[in-house]
């Protein structure tokens, strides 16, 4: 990036170079040529040479201009392009600080699956209402309003493998939506679990800076 800067301004700055060195050339080789071959400075000469030296000049302002206008939109772009990256990281740093928040309400869910068996915890929220109001607690504690506004406007590229982290957290949100409010019987309802296990590993993994590691 930064070569490519140098080789731009080195490109630009050898353009003008060349172009009022052509100028001073074009009209100081009309002034030797007049010399040269002996040419009677008269009124028409004078005018002549004046409109020589006049129209390199003007090339010369022509080109000036021409590359103050290029500076300008360079700048303008490079503006817009700074503040675009500084949006990103702002927007990028308000969903990291929602999904650390949110990483830690579920990670009572990998808690709870770790202290028993998938087939155990799956009974319990079918049969007992307790569990269940564990989940819904933990559901109604994670919140995805910088998410929902702002990933969007997160370049892949940049920020390839938390973005999929965050989506990972988003998609174990639905999943406890479903068990909280959709599902009643155990065999779904562990199926779910088996589902959200496994996302909350690869979510760890992906994210570079996880609270936690991977259970």
């Amino acid at each position: 990036m930064l070569k490519t800067k140098k080789k731009r301004r080195f490109t630009t700055f050898s353009l003008l170079l060349v172009v009022i060195s052509l100028a001073i050339f074009c009209a100081f080789s009309l002034v030797l040529l007049l010399i040269t071959n002996k040419v009677i400075i008269d009124h028409k000469s004078i005018d002549l040479l004046d409109m020589y030296i006049r129209a390199s000049f003007v090339l010369i302002g022509s080109t000036l201009s021409g590359l103050v206008a290029f500076f300008i939109y360079q700048l303008q772009e490079r503006g817009k392009e700074k503040e675009k990256e500084e949006n990103e990281n702002k927007h990028y740093e308000s969903i990291k600080e929602e999904y650390k928040d949110n990483l830690e309400a579920l990670d009572k869910i990998s808690k709870m699956i770790n202290q028993s068996s998938i087939t155990e915890l799956a009974i319990d929220i079918a049969e007992g209402q307790e569990v269940k109001e564990i989940f819904l607690t933990i559901y109604t504690q994670v919140d995805f309003t910088f998410y929902s506004d702002f990933l969007n406007e997160l370049r892949t590229q940049k920020f390839n493998n938390d973005i999929k982290a965050f989506k990972k957290s988003f998609q174990i949100y639905k999943y406890l939506k479903i068990i909280v409010f959709e599902i009643e019987d155990k065999e779904n309802i562990e199926k779910i679990l088996e589902l959200i296990k496994g996302e909350l590993i690869t979510m760890k993994e992906l994210y570079r800076g996880t609270l936690t590691k991977p259970e």
